[in-house]
């Protein structure tokens, strides 16, 4: 309820001893990381970090990626921005063509909020929040879908053809089958990790932080 503009602050706020040790872990088994869950269970390598606050999320989703996943995945994730990028300027000269001013308006507004969303998600650990994660999902639908080739016009086909289409039509059905169920277990996963955060809340107020963040349920991810 209070409207206050919070100060322009020149440091790091604690983040590069972080980065460092995220940097470093991402190199120890370079291009393919460390593993899941290794920022909470590795071995220090920095001395900086050894003897800063210890946070479950090195504040940079980029580097956290690397560090546990890979410069691969880093890589892999690169090559889908390209392509999303030359997807939205396609659709862009589709609609500027069309004098679609409404779709035009859809696809800049959601170009604006996924790149402020990826730009912001390096500097910070917002991506590591499971409500940041489950609304960003079908943001990233929705800029996807507005940024795809318009589908072709379906011409009366030969019975062979009909009958690959048929095939490729089933095994697509299968796809979305399989995610939608892949879908459902990671949510329930996500409702699973939000128990965790509830059970480490008395651990958390025990460190004396003496608050809650509600952005980060509970700031919790302590291994157990």
């Amino acid at each position: 309820g209070d409207i206050q503009l919070r100060p322009i602050k020149l440091d790091s706020s604690g983040r590069g001893p972080l980065f460092l040790e995220a940097w470093r872990m991402s190199l120890e088994n370079f291009p393919f990381g460390m593993g899941p869950q290794s920022w909470l269970t590795h071995d220090l390598l920095t001395e900086a970090y050894a003897t800063s606050r210890k946070y479950g999320h090195p504040h940079n989703m980029y580097l956290m990626w690397a560090a546990e996943y890979g410069w691969l995945l880093v890589a892999a994730f690169g090559l889908v921005c390209i392509q999303a990028a030359r997807n939205v300027w396609r659709a862009r000269r589709r609609a500027l063509l069309a004098s679609d001013s409404q779709t035009l308006l859809l696809l800049t507004g959601f170009t604006a909020s996924v790149l402020a969303a990826l730009c912001h998600a390096g500097v910070s650990a917002v991506f590591m929040a499971p409500a940041s994660m489950l609304v960003g999902l079908f943001v990233l639908i929705g800029f996807w879908a507005l940024s795809l080739p318009e589908p072709m016009v379906a011409q009366p086909a030969e019975p062979r053809v009909r009958r690959a289409r048929q095939g490729h039509e089933a095994l697509s059905l299968s796809v979305i089958v399989v995610l939608s169920l892949a879908w459902f277990a990671w949510a329930w996963s996500v409702w699973a990790y939000y128990q965790d955060m509830r059970k480490d809340e008395i651990t958390y107020f025990e460190q004396g932080e003496g608050g809650i963040t509600p952005r980060f349920w509970f700031h919790g991810n302590f291994p157990r």
